[in-house]
């Protein structure tokens, strides 16, 4: 592990004192100091007896994490979501963490975000990404969404008015192919931008200032951290490197052949973490399906959470925490159990795994936020935010917008700092040259929120719509003339198809507009 510093390289240099202290406590998780946690922890049970949740009934304690999808909730699909009213239900919502905190949990929220074109469920995978970003046709619909999760972080607070830390996990196991931001309906570009997108609302525009954000693709990916970096949407976006895998087989008599792919995954996520001064989470596990808790079949493995503990010990020893999913319970092979529970045959030993350490459970330290580090001074960025690299485009004019984060807008450069609108006529430069051999480039005029916006017009420009391609780099400055780079470190160029595919008679790709 990095060495602890008084400082923490987090995503919002505005976070309040106790996101500050809630990203440094799990940063600096050592060895056999791992968390357990569950999503709907006391909401959902199998036990008929419990009020409580089939932990706390089986153990007299409460996971360190608890967990909720809050854009189901939203939706009034699961608890403590009812009906339709978004508002209602963030309040609802927001009162559940405070119970949480208040029993010494941790909180993390995730989003199944129903399709925002279809008003589909969350695997309805009608490609979109794309047409969430500014100006695109649904990303109104998509800002009404993200306005919800914007409601629970504003009022989950404590008793006193202090607002609690919350860690948010959207767009989550994106590697996969069954949710809409899926790896096979949104490109890797897509992706990282839908979720520096879902960041700079949030944090930038609805002024949440009490989160931490957690990236999870799903697993397993041979150790590889190009393969898990390859949608990574840089480190001014994220604070938890976590992952997402569950043990489906159940023709084993313990975990250690699931374990083994899965801690050569985690080792690399811990060193990961520990380079980037980021924390690193198990954000999802579990047994399921067939290797899932049975009311009537013997549990194979019984020691599976203590195991998968120990695994993480050795393998990835700062894991912050490891959470499992709900006890929903239901029918037949819609069952769904993720822990023993009061009378089930795995209950002694998960008893046993509660008990063996103090870390693992809710606890008033566990909730401490005293001790607020500083932040990590970090340089400003730019990046192209629309079109999107590799993005095919059909129309004369392009939209052109540049999003800059992490620096006072005051200290860029432009070429008018008397009056409004302030405006850059090199903002962003193409590799296309003029009739005077001059690179075509874009003006762009300072919007707000730390966007720049500005129109490419081919044709005035000589530029063909030939299929051929056009590239495209953020020039951005400061006043001393230090250039911004992109998140990824890089100068940012990005590169554009030109006019209707040469063959094949596909769609048409969208239209640019703004909204």
């Amino acid at each position: 592990m990095a060495e602890e510093t008084n400082t923490i390289n987090i995503s919002d240099v505005h976070a309040t004192a106790e996101t500050r202290a809630l990203f440094a406590n799990p940063r600096d998780t050592k060895a056999d100091e791992v968390r357990f946690g569950q999503q709907h922890v006391t909401d959902e049970a199998i036990s008929e007896t419990t009020t409580h949740g089939d932990v706390y009934e089986m153990t007299g304690k409460y996971p360190a994490v608890f967990g909720w999808d809050a854009g189901l909730v939203l939706e009034g699909r699961e608890k403590p979501g009812n009906g339709s009213d978004q508002q209602a239900n963030a309040a609802a919502l927001a009162n559940e963490i405070a119970k949480a905190d208040e029993l010494g949990a941790i909180v993390t929220i995730s989003a199944h975000w129903s399709n925002p074109k279809t008003g589909g469920n969350y695997d309805d995978t009608t490609r979109i990404a794309r047409e969430l970003l500014p100006g695109g046709e649904y990303s109104g619909r998509f800002n009404t969404m993200l306005d919800g999760i914007a409601a629970v972080a504003e009022q989950s607070k404590r008793a006193d008015g202090t607002q609690i830390p919350i860690i948010f996990r959207p767009l989550h196991e994106n590697t996969g192919n069954w949710f809409w931001w899926g790896a096979t309906h949104a490109t890797a570009d897509e992706y990282k931008e839908l979720f520096r997108y879902t960041v700079n609302y949030l944090r930038d525009i609805k002024g949440v200032h009490n989160f931490l954000y957690a990236y999870s693709p799903d697993g397993t990916l041979d150790g590889d951290a190009n393969a898990y970096l390859k949608t990574y949407p840089g480190d001014g976006y994220v604070d938890v490197l976590g992952y997402d895998t569950y043990d489906r087989d159940n023709t084993k008599d313990d975990a250690s052949t699931w374990l083994e792919p899965v801690m050569k995954d985690m080792k690399m996520l811990n060193d990961e973490a520990s380079k980037r001064g980021k924390i690193v989470a198990f954000t999802e596990f579990g047994r399921s399906d067939e290797r899932g808790f049975k009311k009537d079949t013997p549990t194979k493995d019984k020691q599976f959470f203590t195991e998968v503990r120990d695994a993480l010990s050795k393998d990835a020893p700062n894991t912050a925490y490891m959470m499992t999913w709900a006890n929903f319970g239901g029918s037949g092979s819609n069952f769904q159990a993720y822990t023993p529970w009061k009378g089930q045959d795995a209950e002694p030993e998960f008893v046993q795994f509660a008990n063996s350490s103090d870390k693992l459970m809710a606890s008033p330290e566990n909730v401490d936020y005293s001790s607020a580090p500083a932040v990590t001074a970090r340089p400003g960025i730019a990046r192209i935010v629309t079109p999107v690299n590799s993005e095919r485009v059909t129309t004369n004019t392009i939209p052109v917008r540049v999003k800059v984060d992490d620096v006072n807008i005051g200290k860029l450069k432009f070429d008018n700092t008397d009056k409004a609108p302030y405006t850059n006529a090199t903002a962003v430069v193409t590799d296309h040259k003029d009739a005077d051999g001059n690179f075509v480039t874009v003006p762009l005029t300072y919007t707000c929120n730390g966007y720049l916006t500005g129109t490419l017009d081919l044709d005035k420009a000589g530029i063909a719509h030939n299929n051929a391609t056009l590239r495209l780099t953020p020039r951005i400055m400061l006043n001393d003339g230090t250039l911004l780079k992109s998140p990824d470190g890089t100068d940012g160029t990005m590169e554009i198809k030109l006019g209707e595919a040469a063959s094949g008679g596909g769609k048409r790709h969208r239209r640019f507009q703004f909204l």
